[in-house]
C-alpha cells in the first residue's frame, strides 16, 4: 500500500508539473508579414530563386501554426505552384513555386489569410545578362529613294536587329557603308527617325509615322521617337509627349547601335511596333520595313513584319 501511495504521489507531481508549464499560450492569428526578402529583379519567365514567404503571429508576437495562407498572382501573368500553404511551427508559410511572366515589367504576388491584411510581393522581370533576340530582319539592298539634285548619296539600310539585355533594348542598324552622327557637313551622316508604338494602340501618340511620307505604310501610333537629326557621337534625342531623354548611341563600322533602358520607354513589357525612316542629314533615303511595320511580341509569337495595306 505504501508503494502504491508513492506511485500515486509521483504521478500527481508529474501532472502538476505539466500543468505548470512555462510555454506561452498562443492566441489567434493577429499579424502577418513577409518572412524574408526576395530579389527585386529576376529573369522574365524564370522561377524566383528565393520563394515568397510570410510569417503569422498572435497579438503577443508568438508564431501561430496551422493557419491557411493563399498565394495568388496579381500582375505580370506568371504562374504559381502550391498556392495554398499552412504555416509551420514557426508561423511561416512559403509558396511552392513562383514563375514570372514572359513579358518584362512588374510581377506581383499576393498572400492572404482570413481577415489579416494582404501581403504583396513585387519582382521586376528583365532579360538575362546574355540577352535575348527580339527581332532580326534584312532590308532589301538598293531600295533607296532617288537622291535630290546635289544631295548626298543614299544611305541604304541592310539589316535591323533588336535585342533585350537585362533592363535595356538594344537596336542595331547595319548599312551598306559606314555611317556617322547627324551633321549637314558629312556625306555619311544619319538623319531621320526611328518611331516606336510601345502601347500597341494605333490611336495614341503621333500619327502618321514619318516613313509614310516617303512611301511607307505603317499604321501605328508613335509613342516614342529616336531623332537622328539630334545626335552626337555618344547620345541621341529620344522624345515623347512626356518629355525628352538621351540614350546611348555608337557607330561601329557600318552600323549604328542604340542602347535604351526600358525605363526610358515607359517601362515597356517588350511588346511594341516600330517604323524606321533614315537617310543623309538633309533628306530621307530608306525606310524599314518596306511592307509596313515591324511587330514584336514576347508572348511566344516572336516578331513579324506586318503589311498594313492589302
Amino acid at each position: 500500500m505504501k508503494q502504491s501511495a508513492s506511485v500515486a504521489l509521483v504521478a500527481a507531481l508529474l501532472a502538476l508539473s505539466c500543468t505548470d508549464s512555462t510555454s506561452p499560450k498562443v492566441g489567434p492569428a493577429s499579424n502577418i508579414a513577409t518572412s524574408w526578402a526576395i530579389p527585386d529583379v529576376a529573369v522574365a519567365g524564370d522561377e524566383i530563386p528565393l520563394r515568397p514567404s510570410v510569417r503569422i503571429t498572435d497579438a503577443a508576437n508568438h508564431p501561430v501554426s496551422g493557419v491557411t495562407v493563399t498565394f495568388s498572382v496579381v500582375a505580370g501573368g506568371g504562374t504559381i505552384e502550391g498556392g495554398t500553404q499552412l504555416t509551420n511551427e514557426f508561423g511561416v508559410a512559403t509558396v511552392g513555386r513562383w514563375i514570372l511572366g514572359r513579358n518584362f515589367g512588374v510581377n506581383q504576388l499576393a498572400a492572404s489569410s482570413g481577415n489579416l491584411p494582404v501581403v504583396e510581393f513585387k519582382v521586376r522581370g528583365i532579360a538575362p545578362d546574355a540577352g535575348v533576340v527580339a527581332f532580326d530582319f534584312a532590308d532589301p539592298a538598293g531600295d533607296t529613294a532617288a537622291r535630290p539634285v546635289g544631295g548626298h548619296p543614299a544611305v541604304d539600310i541592310l539589316r535591323v536587329r533588336g535585342d533585350f539585355k537585362r533592363d535595356s533594348l538594344i537596336l542595331t542598324l547595319t548599312f551598306a557603308s559606314p555611317v556617322t552622327f547627324g551633321t549637314a557637313d558629312a556625306a555619311n551622316s544619319i538623319g531621320g527617325s526611328i518611331e516606336l508604338d510601345m502601347d500597341d494602340n494605333s490611336e495614341t501618340g503621333y500619327r502618321p509615322p514619318d516613313a509614310n511620307f516617303f512611301g511607307g505604310s505603317a499604321e501605328i501610333g508613335v509613342d516614342y521617337v529616336y531623332d537622328l537629326f539630334n545626335s552626337t557621337p555618344t547620345r541621341l534625342l529620344l522624345f515623347s509627349r512626356l518629355g525628352m531623354t538621351r540614350p546611348l548611341i555608337s557607330y561601329p563600322g557600318n552600323s549604328l547601335v542604340i542602347r535604351t533602358p526600358l525605363s526610358m520607354l515607359g517601362d515597356d513589357d517588350g511588346n511594341f511596333s516600330l517604323s524606321i525612316n533614315l537617310g543623309p542629314y538633309v533628306w530621307a533615303s530608306d525606310f524599314f520595313p518596306n511592307a509596313g511595320q515591324l511587330v514584336v511580341r514576347r508572348d511566344g509569337s516572336g516578331a513579324k513584319i506586318v503589311s498594313s495595306r492589302p
